[in-house]
């Protein structure tokens, strides 16, 4: 008993260390490669999010610390980032074949790092940016994705982003390989139970229907 919370202990105290160790090497890294670099955002547990210009363009960084990987893997800890390298590479699957098409962001994806072009003053779907044939588009590149045997693991109103009239599907590293037809249900499902107006939930549950 005094050994396992010993170890729980350790691991907590190594886990800060390494993050907050690792963090600042890994931005001087970027900055050499990219030579504009700053922290987005401090991340959670194994990921980290940095905000990079290249060839004039805003790019969002977002990487696994591959050290804190290796280590979950091997303690075989309990942590959501132990699968974010199998993510990764259905990602990767998705952007090499285009599958998402105009809907997708994300421009480049290794093992440990996913490129993703940045979007200043984007709003998440709502009321206001509301587009029917827009959402029919977006339902329809969805269910394509579903046909190529993958789902989206937290389609919702906030992973979905709004600017100048087009709307672009967020937080792709959460993609999944489908296993059942509930798998695809439930993607939808949490899209509809995201959505707060009743004439726009209606309008999505009949779009979601009938749409192919």
């Amino acid at each position: 008993m005094i050994k396992q919370i010993f170890m729980r202990i350790f691991n907590k105290i190594l886990l800060f260390i390494i993050v907050y160790v690792s963090r600042p090497i890994e931005w001087l890294i970027l900055m050499i490669k990219y030579k504009n670099c700053k922290i987005y955002n401090k991340g959670r547990g194994a990921l980290n999010k940095y905000l990079i210009n290249k060839n004039g363009e805003v790019y969002l960084i977002k990487k696994t610390n591959f050290i804190i990987e290796y280590r979950l893997k091997v303690f075989a800890l309990r942590y959501k980032e132990r699968i974010l390298s199998n993510k990764y590479k259905y990602l990767q699957e998705i952007v090499k074949k285009d599958i998402l098409k105009d809907f997708n962001l994300c421009t480049e994806v290794s093992k440990h790092e996913i490129v993703y072009k940045y979007i200043t003053s984007a709003e998440h779907l709502n009321v206001k940016n509301f587009n029917e044939k827009i959402l029919l588009n977006l339902i329809k590149a969805i269910k394509n994705l579903h046909k190529q045997g993958y789902y989206h693991g937290d389609l919702s109103c906030n992973n979905i982003l709004v600017k100048d009239g087009k709307y672009y599907l967020i937080d792709l590293d959460e993609i999944k390989v489908i296993l059942s037809q509930k798998d695809k249900e439930n993607d939808f499902n949490k899209l509809i139970s995201s959505v707060k107006d009743k004439k726009i939930k209606n309008t999505l549950i009949n779009l979601i229907k009938y749409a192919k």
